[in-house]
């Protein structure tokens, strides 16, 4: 087992990586650990592969053990709370080989007086394409800005793509020992915005892993012109596309003033909801709030957000709302 100390946070890795192109890290956050419930790990574990097996990818686990400033990190490496981190994150790196679709997978425990430096640490030394955080906290953007929160951190100031997903209020395993259903009924939210393009994209990595079901739905204003209708019909109709390896597909145009209002009230009918992650400025969200936000910390069931780290406009969602030849290609008129 190897160790690698890099300032206030301390790695050691169970298994190693391969060199797939393509890798996304889950860390699993010592700070939520009074939060979780049975099953959300390996709820975690199961989006991570879904999400590695549609880039090509493979996953890296790493047990987040944040310890007080004080406590020097040669003294935590090799004692008991380290092993059983160590023993955990073994036992996560077989639940996820035994998922199947042979998804490469590593595994390690980080100790760490910092638990955001160590995440965005572990990203540029692994080379990491994305980062999935799983959260159950359901209190407001707002108090979790003020407090510091890990997860809000990370998803401001981490390079590459970043997926958060937020359990269900209600969502424990059925029977202890065994896996976590997959989703069968899946909400897309989709948008205009920067981060639709991969919110379709991960939402066709989930549907794809249990012959699933999406729904779109996107929000047009009551006195919506016909220019604003024509541009609703764009967005449905290239997230319908993003999704052309989904058998079952069925897009949905609400007139509403509330669109939160209208997804969150939805997303009760399905498994998890996914959306794009908010376009406003963070102290416009931290005032006015954003409607992902709002979907994301009101829906009683999961919500998986996306955010492509620099969105280039180049997937086939984005070249379909641009009338790119895409739609030549594909017959449309």
């Amino acid at each position: 087992m190897s160790s690698k100390q890099n300032g206030a946070s301390t790695e050691s890795d169970a298994t190693n990586a391969t060199e797939s192109s393509y890798r996304i890290l889950v860390p699993i956050l010592d700070s939520d650990i009074e939060r979780r419930m049975e099953g959300d790990v390996e709820r975690l574990l199961q989006t991570a592969r879904a999400i590695a097996r549609n880039r090509d990818g493979e996953i890296l686990i790493r047990n987040i053990l944040h310890i007080p400033e004080q406590t020097p990190l040669s003294l935590v490496e090799n004692d008991a709370v380290a092993e059983q981190a160590r023993q955990e994150v073994d036992q996560f790196v077989t639940y996820t080989e035994q998922l199947g679709k042979n998804i490469p997978v590593s595994g390690g425990i980080c100790i760490t007086h910092d638990e955001v430096s160590a995440i965005l640490d572990l990203t540029s030394h692994h080379d990491c394409s994305a980062v999935l955080l799983g959260v159950r906290d359901e209190s407001s953007q707002r108090r979790r800005l003020l407090s510091g929160d890990t997860v809000e951190k990370l998803a401001a100031r981490a390079e590459g793509d970043v997926f958060v997903q937020r359990f269900g209020r209600d969502s424990p395993q059925d029977s202890v020992g065994l896996p976590p259903e997959q989703p069968q009924r899946i909400l897309l939210a989709a948008a205009e915005g920067p981060h639709s393009g991969l919110a379709s994209e991960i939402a066709e990595a989930l549907a794809a892993e249990a012959d699933a079901q999406v729904d779109v739905v996107h929000g047009v204003a009551e006195d919506a012109t016909d220019g604003e209708r024509v541009d609703a019909e764009n967005v449905v109709e290239a997230a319908a596309h993003a999704l052309n390896m989904v058998d079952d597909v069925e897009t949905t145009i609400v007139e509403t003033d509330t669109i939160a209002e209208e997804i969150i009230e939805r997303s009760d009918e399905y498994d998890v909801t996914v959306i794009g992650a908010p376009t406003q400025g963070l102290l416009e969200q931290f005032v006015y709030g954003s409607d992902p936000e709002r979907v994301r910390s009101g829906a009683d069931e999961t919500v998986l957000m996306a955010k492509e780290n620099t969105p280039a406009r180049t997937s086939l969602y984005y070249r379909w709302l641009k009338g790119d030849d895409v739609r030549a290609n594909s017959g449309s008129e």
